[in-house]
């Protein structure tokens, strides 16, 4: 509110729709001129009454605007709810957007000339650049989108190789977006929807473009080194993949977002240093100004549990979400006047205390003194255990490191990395380098 008060334009992007959902919750009481959101066509059902019957015709759930006539043509649906909503964000004064939305939208430039960009969670900017150049095709991504190319990925020993398959890919592309381009090039708005297959046909079209911008930006920037790998499935062949990738993301960062902004605010509580963020996003750390505050969670409180409720996906969060509400209040009826954190280990994993000897997790008691990290130190500390959690049976990770050590852990469980902040186990890849207590 402080930067649309100075500023008067601004973008504001979180990395999570619910998070989206939670700002416009928070700020329900402030107009839709003052503040609007938008989100992807995908989240907005399509009011073209031909698309919805032919939608119950075919057994199909509604349409949405990603499938609708309005995805190809803005005068084909004047109703359409994705193009009103759009509308709206772009006349008000702080326009509230999810940063996967705001890349795809050619960071926001459209949304009225903003200058300043607001990023919630900001310690995950890096790796949506990264998702914007990464190029990852599968066999099961041949074989959906391709009936001309070999259905399988190739395993080349050098990327020039390679660079010649992806030329073939390109041009595969291109060739299906004039291909369908060309179908429903002047039909109107009943046409459209009438044409077989026309929603499967919108969603390859996507597919095909979003292909062909990441091989086309990989073409423009070979001066920069790349690095690529042929990853073979054998127990599920749709799986194997080739995927290519910038070992630096900060020429990106600077064209795709910096370049076109004056002011950027990444909001995180996971930073570790105002020198590794610039470092990762390519900033000069003269002109950028690092502001830190202390956190609302005290250090003794810095304990992970973790407990398995269900899947947030589109399908499942509006089940899985009242019980998360329930074990909550279950957790934090043990602390009714402290704050936390509500995400945990192996019950044999080995833990270190304060004395130099460890104990599997399963057998360590209230009171006894266990050593920490100081995340903002990175410094040991002992700390006493306040309290014990019997999180049952749920699905673990074992995860190898390169000094030797094995953890298992379930998903969520988070780690400490030096270029990535605070990572969960789902989320660690072989990039990336975590804080050892034994340094190595």
């Amino acid at each position: 509110m402080a930067c649309a008060e100075i500023e008067k334009k601004v973008v504001v992007s979180t990395p999570l729709k619910m998070l989206q959902d939670q700002y416009s919750s928070d700020f329900k009481h402030i107009s839709k001129n003052r503040m609007a959101e938008i989100k992807g066509r995908s989240n907005y059902t399509c009011v073209h009454s031909q698309a919805n019957e032919d939608a119950k015709k075919q057994e199909l759930t509604t349409w949405t605007c990603a499938d609708g006539p309005g995805s190809q043509s803005a005068d084909a649906c004047p109703s359409c709810p994705y193009k009103m909503a759009r509308n709206q964000a772009t006349n008000a004064q702080i326009a509230l957007m999810n940063t996967a939305y705001y890349m795809a939208v050619k960071n926001g430039r459209s949304f009225g000339g903003r200058k300043v960009l607001v990023i919630d969670e900001g310690h995950s900017l890096a790796d949506y650049v990264l998702a914007q150049c990464e190029i990852k095709i599968s066999n099961w991504t041949l074989k959906r989108l391709f009936t001309v190319l070999d259905a399988s990925v190739p395993s080349y020993k050098t990327l020039k190789e390679y660079d010649e398959w992806l030329d073939e890919i390109w041009t595969a592309c291109s060739d299906n977006i004039s291909t369908i381009r060309k179908e429903i090039q002047g039909l109107d708005a009943e046409e459209l929807v009438k044409m077989p297959l026309f929603k499967q046909k919108m969603r390859e079209l996507e597919a095909f473009k979003g292909l062909q911008d990441k091989i086309g930006r990989y073409r423009k920037n070979k001066d920069i080194k790349w690095v690529w790998d042929f990853v073979e499935d054998k127990d599920n062949q749709a799986r194997t993949h080739f995927v290519l990738k910038p070992l630096d993301i900060s020429r990106f960062a600077e064209s795709n977002i910096f370049a076109s902004l004056d002011k950027v605010i990444l909001m995180s509580a996971t930073f570790l240093s105002k020198k590794e963020i610039c470092e990762e996003l390519g900033l000069d750390g003269s002109n950028t100004q690092w502001i830190e505050c202390d956190s609302p969670f005290p250090a003794e409180h810095h304990r992970f549990m973790t407990s398995y409720v269900g899947s947030l996906n589109f399908k499942e969060i509006d089940k899985t979400l009242p019980k998360i509400s329930v074990l909550i209040r279950h957790i934090m009826s043990f602390h009714p006047e402290e704050k936390g954190i509500i995400h945990c280990l192996s019950e044999d994993t080995l833990v270190m205390l304060s004395d130099g000897s460890e104990k599997p997790i399963k057998e360590l008691e209230v009171g006894e003194e266990v050593i920490s990290l100081n995340a903002d130190t990175e410094c040991h500390e002992n700390k006493t255990i306040q309290q014990v959690y019997n999180n049952g049976y749920q699905q673990c990770y074992l995860l190898e490191f390169d000094n030797g050590i094995k953890i298992e852990c379930t998903e969520n469980h988070k780690f400490l990395s030096r270029n990535r902040g605070w990572i969960t186990a789902g989320d660690i890849s072989s990039n990336d380098e975590l804080i050892s207590f034994y340094n190595k």
